[in-house]
């Protein structure tokens, strides 16, 4: 590509982009905007702006990288969560819209208090939902586990840029760090995928197989964690987990009849598909 103006860039882009169906539009616009440094709506409107040498350079570079099969995250560095930019690498999962719904919850029940909140998200990857709470939440307290230091990493980063650092603690652990203190809200996106379907999948490809892997199941640690809940939480605490749509009917025969005093519910996300798991404890 030669092109020297935002306008003719779109247009070749979008053209190489051809093969990637209706979004190569939108798509196009990004990976412009991100190679001259300017927000897609500033791309779209000045369509006679030139673009750099280097800003040309780094554009094809992006392109051919999208195109030899990199997720358009990764090619970007960051993806937008709950309107929040957060960087993301080939060391984290890629947010996805349907996470949100766990955010939507946790905050239903945040904004029912009166007091602060002492918050726990297991399997932070890349902060978004640690980092989103805090920030939607400003008198939280939030602890984030993982076991990839480099996710670990990539979160931390993600805390310093949206500022919520001083309550955001990260720590590295194998599902629940070690800590005497029992919180008012769990939150977690844990690996749901059955062992046996990874190899079949095209995101197991690019994103990292830790944050993929459920077990056999596929709900290997879904279940551990849930199993230890009453030591984890508070009274009138409240834990909410991302599942796979598939595993609603296995969460409701195989939970454990210590939790028969607690309000549980499996609710649906936007495309209608069971997604989250809600446990609240008496209080």
């Amino acid at each position: 590509m030669t092109e020297s103006t935002v306008g003719s860039a779109l247009q070749a882009v979008r053209q190489a982009l051809r093969s990637k169906g209706p979004s190569a539009g939108s798509e196009a616009q990004l990976l412009v905007a991100e190679a001259a440094g300017r927000t897609r709506t500033w791309v779209v409107s000045h369509p006679e702006a030139a673009l750099l040498p280097e800003q040309q350079h780094n554009l094809d570079h992006s392109v051919a990288r999208y195109l030899g099969g990199q997720p358009l995250p990764y090619v970007l560095g960051w993806w937008e969560f709950y309107g929040r930019r957060f960087l993301v690498t080939p060391d984290v999962l890629i947010p996805r819209p349907e996470t949100e719904g766990v955010i939507e919850r946790g905050l239903e029940y945040l904004r029912g208090r009166s007091r602060s909140a002492r918050i726990l998200d297991i399997g932070t990857g890349s902060g978004c939902l640690a980092i989103t709470l805090a920030a939607e939440f400003e008198s939280a307290v939030v602890l984030a586990s993982d076991l990839s230091y480099a996710a670990l990493r990539v979160a931390a980063r993600n805390a310093d840029e949206h500022r919520v650092r001083d309550r955001v603690r990260f720590v590295l652990a194998d599902l629940v760090p070690p800590s005497r203190t029992a919180v008012d809200l769990l939150v977690a996106n844990l690996p749901y995928v059955p062992r046996s379907r990874l190899a079949d999948l095209e995101v197991t490809r690019a994103e990292p197989r830790l944050a993929l892997d459920g077990g056999r199941q596929g709900l290997d640690l879904i279940l551990q964690l849930i199993e230890r809940l009453p030591g984890i939480l508070n009274p009138g605490g409240r834990a909410i987990l991302e599942i796979d749509f598939s595993q609603a009917g296995t969460i409701r025969r195989t939970l454990p009849r210590r939790f028969a005093s607690w309000k549980v519910a499996i609710t649906a996300d936007l495309a209608g598909r069971e997604r989250y798991v809600t446990l609240d404890r008496p209080g």
